[in-house]
C-alpha cells in the first residue's frame, strides 16, 4: 500500500471539514448549531489521527514541519488545559456541554487542525485550495441569509429575529459576520491575483514567441471540461436550497446524504478551480465578494463592520500598490456594488 494515499486521505478530510462543519446543522437536537458542528469536528479529527497513526505504523516516514507559531499554539492549549482542570466543574469545562459545546476538547481539535494545516498544506497552492473551498460556504450562508431576511425560511429559529439580523448556518450574527469577512478577503485575492501569463518571466515569454509555433489543437471537449468547476460550484448552493425546502430533518439519512453531496462537489471545486479560464474565475469570485458583503450587511453586526474596515486597512497595507492600481477598474466596480447594497438593502 502506498503511503501517499494516507496523505491524500488526510488532505481530503481536512478540506471536507472546512466545508462541512460551517454549514451543517441538525434540527433534532436542542443545541442546533454548536453541538452538531463540535461533534463532527471531533469525529473528523479522530479519523485524521487514526489515519496519521496508521501511516506511521506502516512505515511511512513523516518529517514534522516546524513553524514559528508551534510553541505559541502549544502554550495556548496548555493554558486552556490548566484552566479546565482548575475550573468550577472540570468535566463540563472539558466536554463543553453547558449551554454551548465549545469545551476544552473543541480547542484541542482546533489546535490539531493547526498542525494538520502546517504539515499537509504547505505552499501557496495548498493555501489557495483552502481559500477556494471557503467560497461556496460563504455563498451558502449568503443565500440562506437572504432567505431568512425576507421571511422565506422554512424553519423557525429562536433567540434572534432573523428578518432583522440573519444567522444563516452559524447561529449567531457576529460569528457569521466574522466568517464572511474572512471569505471576502480570500475571494479578493483571487480577483487581484495576476494571470499566470502575466506572472511569467519576460525572458520565458520572449523565448516562446521566437520559438517555432506549434499547431493548435482542434477545439473539442476540453473547453467544456474547463467549465466543470463552475458547475461544481453552482451545484453546492442549489443542493442546499433544495435540501432546506424539501427536508425537515426527520429523515436524517437523506439529510446528511444531501450535505455529503454538497461536500463532494465543494471538494471537486477546490481541486479543479484553477482549470477555469481566468475571466470566468474572476467573475465567480466577484459574485462571491458581493454575496459575502451582502451577508455581512444583513447581520447588522457592529463588530463585523469594524472588523471589515480593519481588514480593508490591513489588506491595502499588505497588497502591493502596483497590483491595486492595475486592478482599479475591478475595485471601483466592486465598491459601487457595495454602495448600492448599503443603500438598498
Amino acid at each position: 500500500m502506498k503511503i501517499k494515499y494516507f496523505d491524500r486521505a488526510i488532505e481530503v478530510l481536512f478540506l471536507a471539514a472546512m466545508f462541512f462543519i460551517p454549514i451543517i446543522f441538525d434540527r433534532r437536537i436542542g443545541i442546533v448549531f454548536s453541538g452538531t458542528k463540535s461533534a463532527f469536528l471531533r469525529l473528523i479529527i479522530i479519523i485524521i489521527a487514526l489515519i496519521w497513526t496508521a501511516k506511521l505504523l506502516l512505515g511511512g516516514k513523516h518529517i514534522f514541519r516546524r513553524t514559528p507559531l508551534d510553541w505559541p499554539v502549544v502554550a495556548y492549549l496548555f493554558v486552556i488545559g490548566a484552566a479546565t482542570i482548575n475550573s468550577v466543574h472540570p468535566v463540563i469545562s472539558f466536554w463543553g456541554f453547558y449551554g454551548r459545546y465549545e469545551g476544552c476538547t473543541t480547542w484541542l481539535c482546533l489546535g490539531a487542525l493547526f498542525f494538520v494545516t502546517t504539515n499537509y498544506f504547505p505552499g501557496i497552492a495548498n493555501i489557495k485550495r483552502i481559500a477556494a473551498i471557503i467560497q461556496p460556504v460563504a455563498v451558502i450562508m449568503a443565500v440562506y441569509g437572504v432567505i431568512q431576511r425576507y421571511l422565506l425560511d422554512p424553519y423557525a429559529w429562536g433567540g434572534v429575529v432573523t428578518s432583522e439580523r440573519i444567522i444563516a448556518t452559524i447561529g449567531q450574527p457576529n460569528f457569521l459576520a466574522a466568517y464572511v469577512i474572512m471569505a471576502f478577503y480570500l475571494a479578493l485575492y483571487f480577483v487581484l491575483e495576476p494571470a499566470p501569463e502575466a506572472a511569467r518571466p519576460a525572458a520565458e515569454k520572449h523565448h516562446e514567441k521566437t520559438s517555432k509555433a506549434k499547431p493548435k489543437a482542434a477545439p473539442g471537449m476540453d473547453r467544456y471540461l474547463d467549465l466543470l468547476p463552475l458547475l461544481y460550484f453552482i451545484l453546492v448552493p442549489v443542493l442546499f436550497v433544495v435540501t432546506i425546502f424539501t427536508q425537515s430533518g426527520i429523515n436524517i439519512f437523506l439529510w446528511y446524504l444531501l450535505f455529503l453531496a454538497m461536500t463532494v462537489f465543494a471538494c471537486l471545486f477546490a481541486y479543479t478551480y484553477d482549470r477555469l479560464p481566468k475571466p470566468v474565475l474572476e467573475l465567480l469570485m466577484m459574485f462571491c465578494l458581493v454575496m459575502s458583503y451582502l451577508c455581512l450587511f444583513y447581520t447588522q453586526s457592529r463588530g463585523g463592520f469594524i472588523g471589515f474596515a480593519v481588514g480593508a486597512a490591513i489588506f491595502l497595507f499588505v497588497v502591493p500598490k502596483d497590483l491595486l492600481f492595475s486592478n482599479w477598474k475591478k475595485l471601483v466596480a466592486l465598491g459601487a456594488v457595495m454602495l448600492i447594497i448599503a443603500y438598498l438593502a
